[in-house]
């Protein structure tokens, strides 16, 4: 379990909360959870940073749920992204004031060119 606050982690999972909440709403597809971060690519990212590494067991257990939604059907599935997604919920970590700040500034920094 993440016990210390890092906003990398933090940022990570809001994110897989996030990508869990919209496959249970149907808004994105597991092919498009794949391109994100539930692919083989994405669990090895995972399992060499030693900041994230946290997630990666939870990552590998969600690589198969296209298998469980063709084997087991739409009912057990919908209660396997429950499922991921509080675990991650509880996985969260939020951190005072100060690390709030540095966490939107990492945010707020994504895809800004320095030059």
């Amino acid at each position: 379990m993440i016990d210390t606050f890092n906003p990398n982690k933090l940022i990570l999972n809001i994110l897989l909360i996030g990508v869990f909440r919209l496959l249970h709403l149907g808004r994105i597809s597991n092919d498009q959870a794949h391109q994100l971060i539930f692919s083989p690519n994405g669990l090895d990212a995972l399992e060499k940073n030693k900041h994230l590494n946290d997630f990666s067991e939870i990552v590998n257990q969600a690589l198969f749920l296209e298998d469980v939604l063709d084997i087991s059907g739409i009912e057990k599935y919908q209660k396997e992204l429950t499922r991921f997604e509080n675990e991650f919920i509880e996985m969260l970590v939020i951190g005072d004031s100060e690390e709030m700040r540095n966490v939107l500034e990492i945010i707020t920094s994504l895809g800004i060119d320095s030059d």
